[in-house]
């Protein structure tokens, strides 16, 4: 396949022009070149981008919206609108007395739920407490089967040289 070339250049002139250069309108541009040798390069790269600027077509489109209706007919609907609006203002006041009714069902739901968040939260902390406890308890079953491990080797040892073991010594 063929890669079409894009005539546009990566650079700060490019992209502060891109709505100029792509967009739908027509531009104009001019180009100022020095005559001076030390500026000879900046001239040449000047006159290659306005060449390639000069490469770039664009098919200008007007931007006139058609309007579907007269101007007449808008101002039917925007008066059907208003008075839509109206109508559901007349029946939102009229179902105040249901809102006011709402409103307190929800501050019941609203204390039982504070009554139930207090509850959750002792449970909680009673539920800390107990695997505090919990932990404690592993903890000292720990050190009595440590305790009781050693003293089993120890037994070991002394029956493996032939020495009774002294009597504060018990698994």
């Amino acid at each position: 396949t063929k890669r079409s070339y894009i005539p546009y250049r990566d650079s700060k002139l490019t992209r502060l022009l891109k709505d100029s250069l792509g967009g739908n309108c027509n531009t104009v541009m001019i180009t100022t070149v020095s005559p001076s040798h030390t500026s000879f390069e900046e001239s040449t790269n000047t006159l290659k981008y306005a060449s390639r600027a000069k490469k770039i077509k664009n098919y200008v489109i007007s931007n006139e919206k058609t309007v579907r209706y007269h101007v007449s007919k808008y101002e039917s609907l925007i008066s059907d609108l208003q008075h839509q609006v109206l109508l559901l203002k007349t029946q939102l006041e009229g179902k105040t007395g249901m809102v006011v009714e709402v409103g307190s069902v929800l501050e019941g739901f609203e204390k039982e739920v504070e009554v139930l968040k207090v509850e959750l939260d002792e449970v909680c902390r009673r539920r800390l407490d107990i695997r505090k406890q919990l932990v404690d308890l592993q903890k000292l079953e720990l050190s009595k089967y440590l305790a009781a491990s050693v003293a089993s080797a120890t037994i070991d040892e002394y029956k493996m040289r032939g020495l009774d073991p002294p009597e504060n010594i018990t698994p």
